[in-house]
């Protein structure tokens, strides 16, 4: 049903002294390839890509606070498929 697909990603744990393993983050990039819109077919995507990046830091109670950036990467070839839809 789907084409390509693909999940990279890398969490890593800053062992520095002043954070002691508290602070934290990781980077992702996924990538779905073409599929089906429709079930007969009629309507195909390109697929995106987007990246994920996070930063954590957590507490000496626990309570854990962080930051999270999503950028997706979209094609722009479904808009012009519809407009040339009849």
């Amino acid at each position: 049903m789907f084409g390509d697909v693909c999940s990279l990603s890398r969490h890593v744990t800053h062992p520095g002294t002043w954070a002691e393993g508290r602070l934290s983050g990781g980077l992702e990039f996924r990538y779905l390839g073409a599929h089906p819109l429709a079930e007969d077919n009629s309507i195909q995507s390109n697929g995106y890509n987007e990246w994920n990046l996070t930063l954590d830091y957590r507490l000496e109670n626990g309570f854990r606070f962080g930051e999270s950036s999503l950028r997706r990467c979209a094609t722009a070839a479904l808009s012009e498929t519809m407009r040339q839809r009849p």
